[in-house]
């Protein structure tokens, strides 16, 4: 249709800016991350693999930690499942590709998501946790042992993290 087109058209100059902007672009994320994260939240799997592709794009090239709890809490409360795995997706790039330092103020959401995320409903979205979680450990290994302590039983088994470690 017509409007699938024209978002699409949105969508490409959102990563376009993202791509030529570099950081400059986190002054226009405020107005454009929520918008397009809404379109993850769609019936429509053409609008959700756009979105999603979209704002993975502007987090690589525009490393936006200030999008940080918007994704999280999603992830924590939105009632879509579409939107839960797409954020789950989102925050996976966030941990990815944000510096340590950029994402140290969220951490406790950070690790309140993925701990969320791990015993989802939505099995896309357990599979991403458990996939942001491998990078949580790899790259915030100082903060993995109180992770682990947090964690409910059923992610621990998920996981299959041993009480004992």
């Amino acid at each position: 249709s017509e409007r699938t087109r024209l978002s699409a058209s949105a969508l490409g100059l959102i990563e376009e800016l993202s791509r030529q902007m570099d950081t400059r672009f986190q002054a226009l994320s405020e107005q454009l991350f929520g918008t397009t994260m809404k379109l993850c939240g769609r019936a429509n799997k053409v609008f959700i693999t756009r979105g999603v592709n979209c704002l993975t794009t502007v987090i690589t090239y525009s490393h936006v930690p200030e999008q940080t709890p918007l994704v999280c809490n999603a992830i924590l409360s939105d009632p879509s499942k579409t939107m839960r795995a797409s954020a789950a997706k989102l925050l996976m790039s966030l941990v990815s590709c944000c510096t340590v330092p950029e994402l140290n103020s969220h951490m406790a959401l950070v690790e309140k998501a993925i701990a969320a995320g791990i015993v989802d409903a939505n099995p896309d979205a357990r599979t991403t946790a458990r996939q942001t979680y491998e990078i949580f450990v790899k790259r915030f290994s100082d903060r993995v042992e109180q992770f682990h302590a947090g964690l409910s039983t059923t992610a621990k088994k998920y996981l299959k993290i041993n009480d004992k470690t």
